[in-house]
């Protein structure tokens, strides 16, 4: 199986293992850049469930912003060339995100989804898995990642 597929393996089973979908991403990912597994799950605690469990911004998108970060968010703060740089980045990611699932708003997902979802942490059993699209998400943010450090690492 080559690195994409493991990656993207490893980001679907943190996530049926518990851990939420931003974290799922970000650890599936952070030790290429030097983060330990544990900083990456603390990093990402708080963005599960679109922030927060608000159901905000997809929590598997929002960890692949974290990761973008890490790839290209070392640039000069005064420098707004290569700010605008990165934040189209961002924006090129989301929007093959949400040409893919229509939107990057975990309540809207879920809805499309026909999911049942709370504002709370629900239990984590296969009845809950089996009921939510979440996996797909975290492979896809995954998987725009990939896409990313290839691009990456051809410069």
């Amino acid at each position: 199986m080559n690195c994409s597929s493991e990656r993207i393996r490893k980001g679907v089973d943190l996530f049926t293992s518990g851990y939420n979908c931003a974290q799922s991403v970000v650890c599936a990912f952070c030790e290429e850049f030097g983060v330990p597994h544990a900083t990456g799950q603390k990093l990402a605690s708080g963005f599960g469930g679109g922030i927060g469990g608000l159901r905000r911004t997809c929590g598997a998108f929002s960890g692949a912003v974290i990761i973008i970060g890490l790839l290209y968010g070392d640039y000069d703060p005064n420098d707004k060339v290569k700010k605008r740089e990165f934040y189209q980045i961002i924006k090129d990611a989301e929007k093959k995100f949400t040409e893919r699932f229509q939107t990057s708003i975990c309540k809207e997902l879920l809805i499309n989804a026909k999911s049942h979802f709370e504002d709370s942490p629900m239990a984590r059993t296969p009845e809950y898995y089996a009921s939510r699209p979440c996996t797909i998400f975290v492979a896809y943010a995954c998987e725009i990642l990939e896409e990313l450090l290839a691009d990456y690492n051809k410069k």
